[in-house]
């Protein structure tokens, strides 16, 4: 089975085969042939914008750090590199900053989903997190598309000139579908397993992003379904499956 690229987003760069959110990993992803990448932001005290999803270091680093509590230059210097999982073999990937994962993506033409944490948005605010970001992504202009759980922030980041948008919404229902339906975001983002046996709307104005997509066969379940692009964990794989199962 093969795929159609461009209809794949890669879930934190490649997260099967390296730590995630690292520029390892979004390197390995674009060498694979990824042609829309997504990552998550968090900020640090002084509001440096970096790319990790949580806000501590606990799960895929070598310590419990605080990013709210520490500077840019201090969070960019720690280890990222998922010692539980990979122990020493990325012991050289630290935390990147967004600037530093714009700079490398600036001749990457694809899709880049840049998604701002809620976490970092209660601790400074909707109005700091999204302007220390888009000060950053418009470097990318139109590749660049600002995504969040947080309905609130995806329309002030709307207001505050970002070209595309995209709302990840955690559940799916009819209240939800109109909240959709008044912000107009470019995207939708909706988990697998909240759309199962359910029937996604024709005819809205968004596209419809599914996310945590495992199998090639679960991919083109989707497609069949009317979804417009998936989010895997698994990019390499699907791109060349001969190197995993597909079923």
């Amino acid at each position: 089975m093969t795929l159609d690229p461009e209809r794949l987003v890669a879930h934190r760069g490649w997260p099967s085969r390296y730590p995630e959110n690292t520029l390892a990993g979004f390197q390995a992803a674009i060498k694979a042939g990824a042609r829309n990448l997504e990552f998550d932001v968090q900020l640090t005290r002084d509001q440096v914008p970096m790319v990790i999803h949580d806000q501590t270091t606990k799960r895929t680093g070598t310590g419990e750090h605080d990013l709210f509590e520490l500077g840019g230059q201090e969070a960019r210097s720690l280890c990222v590199g998922e010692p539980k999982r990979f122990a020493d073999r990325y012991a050289d990937s630290t935390i990147s900053t967004l600037a530093d994962v714009v700079a490398m993506l600036d001749s990457f033409s694809g899709r880049v989903f840049v998604e701002i944490k809620r976490a970092s948005i209660l601790r400074f605010g909707k109005d700091r997190c999204i302007d220390a970001i888009l000060a950053l992504t418009s470097m990318l202009g139109s590749r660049a598309i600002i995504i969040s759980f947080d309905s609130a922030a995806v329309s002030m980041a709307q207001k505050k000139g970002a070209e595309k948008t995209g709302w990840v919404i955690s559940t799916f229902n009819k209240e939800t579908l109109g909240i959709a339906d008044d912000l107009q975001p470019d995207y939708v983002f909706v988990k697998r397993s909240r759309i199962d046996h359910q029937e996604l709307p024709t005819g809205v104005d968004w596209r419809w992003v599914v996310y945590d997509v495992s199998t090639l066969q679960q991919a083109q379940e989707l497609f069949d379904r009317g979804v417009d692009l998936v989010e895997t964990d698994f990019i390499g794989e699907f791109l060349s499956p001969g190197d995993r199962d597909s079923d």
